[in-house]
């Protein structure tokens, strides 16, 4: 039998866990392929002093130790459990969960970010992951499939430091038991070993508290933990915000979402202004309508609906808009539109203004000027005229359309209401639109609340 010394990997064939990393100058020098762990010698018997090394007992069973949770994030209370797992000899196994679950204000880390975090901890710990389910049974076969992949049944001890308010009512196997996961693991013959958990004056160290207290999380997590999630904008970090006598609005990035307190223009300024971050926005209503903002402050199993942008160019500018982009003057004006895609000619018309649409922005302007309102889960565009000589209603898939514009006055080009370009009169004008391959992702913990805001 072989065994690494320093991470405990063993294997009755010694190339299963040997490699040599470089031979040469007369220099051989082989590694452990699991940690690293390198013996090397420029004299012929090097390979064989290292492979000697490796040798144990034929009859030796590593033993392992499981650990499991969702440390959002892992502290110190956390690591006095690895650290009994390794001084009883064993390799820890932790089993991060809910590791399929939407980022939420419970589950603020990505499966990666906690393995990132733990593995600066304990580089020689077996780190694994396990998805959430609503069946017991499939919770357990997905986490028993990995750890027999590492070892039998019979050298793995869970490590449980669950207490009896931690019990619950469940059914495992059409049974039903009031207990907790271990209560799973010992029905299937796993050894059970209960231990006390690190406290702070006799109460335990909770993630959820350090997921709100900043300060909790300088005196319970390690240094570089700590130093890696203020970084990561894990207690989050105020990029816009607006004090007026009566109202507080503010834009505040955290490490997985961005959080947006006031009304929609608040998550329309979010959106044009941040999302070059690549992360999805939960916007809690404190305007009038809220109609892009959820009810509660606290981010809760999300649903994350995925829209398009929409671009404009006009010569070397171009902006991009969530809703809708409006093009036209003030009401006396009469302005020559046309129309085109790139294979044919749409429409020739005359009006005050033409507006170009979203599924998400097809309820407001487009909508009072009678558009046709796209179901949310459309990618294609409404065209609706203003004031025009004649109707002008079209839903187009995207492509990219050329407005040819000639106007006897000033008018403007608008992004979500807000001034894009102002254009001089009496000269032609070629406006480009297209659909951006910037995608926004809007976060709802109620998504048919939304829905129905919308009818």
């Amino acid at each position: 039998m072989y065994k690494c010394p320093k991470c405990g990997i063993y294997s009755k064939n010694y190339r299963e866990i040997i490699e040599e990393e470089y031979k040469g100058n007369g220099v051989t020098i082989y590694k452990c392929s699991k940690c690293g762990f390198k013996v090397g010698s420029d004299t012929p018997m090097g390979g064989q002093f290292f492979i000697e090394s490796f040798i144990c007992d034929e009859n030796y069973n590593q033993k392992y130790g499981l650990f499991l949770g969702r440390f959002q994030p892992f502290h110190k209370g956390h690591a006095s459990i690895v650290n009994k797992i390794i001084e009883d000899g064993l390799i820890p196994i932790i089993v991060i969960g809910s590791i399929n679950k939407i980022l939420d204000d419970k589950n603020p880390l990505s499966f990666e970010q906690r393995k990132e975090i733990i593995e600066k901890i304990y580089p020689n710990a077996i780190i694994i992951g396990a998805n959430d389910y609503e069946s017991w049974d499939k919770w357990f076969e997905n986490i028993e499939k990995q750890i027999l992949d590492i070892s039998s049944k019979k050298n793995i001890i869970l490590y449980s430091h669950l207490k009896d308010v931690d019990k619950i009512d469940f059914e495992y196997k059409n049974k039903k038991y009031h207990g907790n996961y271990p209560t799973i693991f010992g029905l299937e013959g796993y050894h059970i070993k209960n231990i006390e958990e690190f406290t702070n004056n006799g109460n335990v160290i909770h993630a959820r508290e350090i997921r709100k207290n900043k300060e909790l999380g300088k005196k319970y997590l390690f240094e570089k933990t700590f130093k890696l999630l203020n970084e990561w904008k894990f207690w989050g970090e105020i990029i816009w915000e607006l004090k007026t006598f009566d109202k507080y609005y503010k834009i505040v990035e955290y490490t997985n979402f961005i959080k947006v307190y006031g009304g929609d223009g608040t998550m329309l300024l979010a959106i044009r202004e941040f999302s070059f971050k690549n992360k999805p926005f939960y916007g809690v209503g404190k305007g009038t309508l809220n109609f892009l903002m959820n009810k509660e402050e606290n981010i809760s199993n999300p649903e994350i609906i995925s829209l398009h942008l929409l671009k404009v160019k006009y010569e070397n500018n171009w902006h991009l808009a969530f809703n809708e982009i409006c093009i036209g003057g003030d009401m006396s004006s009469w302005i020559d539109f046309s129309v085109d895609d790139k294979d044919e000619q749409i429409e020739d018309f005359k009006g005050s203004g033409i507006i170009v649409s979203t599924a998400q922005g097809s309820t407001g302007i487009n909508k009072n000027n009678g558009g046709v309102i796209l179901p949310l889960t459309s990618n294609n565009w409404v065209i609706t005229g203003d004031k025009t000589n004649r109707k002008i209603h079209y839903v187009l898939e995207p492509q990219n359309l050329t407005i040819k514009i000639k106007s006897r006055k000033p008018f403007h080009i608008w992004c979500d209401g807000k001034t894009f370009l102002e254009l001089s009169k009496d000269e032609k004008h070629i406006i480009q639109i297209e659909q951006s391959d910037k995608i926004v992702q809007i976060m709802f913990n109620d998504v048919h609340e939304f829905k129905r805001k919308r009818k």
